[in-house]
C-alpha cells in the first residue's frame, strides 16, 4: 500500500525545504491526494503562510514518500504571495 503526503515547497532566506502535511493524513493514490489538493488549495495555502510566516510558498502537490515520486499540482506565478495565483 502506497503511503502519499500532501507536500508543499517553501522558500526561507534563499533555501527550500519540502515540508509534509501530516495533519490532513495519508492517501492511498496519487488521484485522491491531487483531488484533495484541488479542492483545499486555500486552506492549505493559508495554513501554510500562518506555520511559515517569513517562506514564500513556491509549490504544492503530492509525494509517494516509499518511491520519492514528487508530483507538483499548483506552482507559484507570482512567489511574493500576494493572493494565490497558481498555475497547474
Amino acid at each position: 500500500m502506497k503511503t502519499i503526503f500532501v507536500y508543499i515547497l517553501v522558500s526561507i532566506a534563499g533555501l527550500e525545504g519540502t515540508k509534509l502535511n501530516n495533519d490532513v493524513g495519508t492517501f492511498s493514490t496519487l488521484e485522491e491526494c491531487r483531488g484533495f489538493v484541488i479542492v483545499n488549495a486555500k486552506k492549505l495555502f493559508t495554513s501554510a503562510k500562518t506555520s511559515f510566516p517569513n517562506a514564500k510558498i513556491t509549490q504544492m502537490g503530492c509525494v509517494d514518500v516509499e518511491t520519492n515520486n514528487f508530483k507538483p499540482i499548483f506552482k507559484m506565478k507570482n512567489v511574493k504571495n500576494k493572493g494565490i495565483k497558481w498555475k497547474i
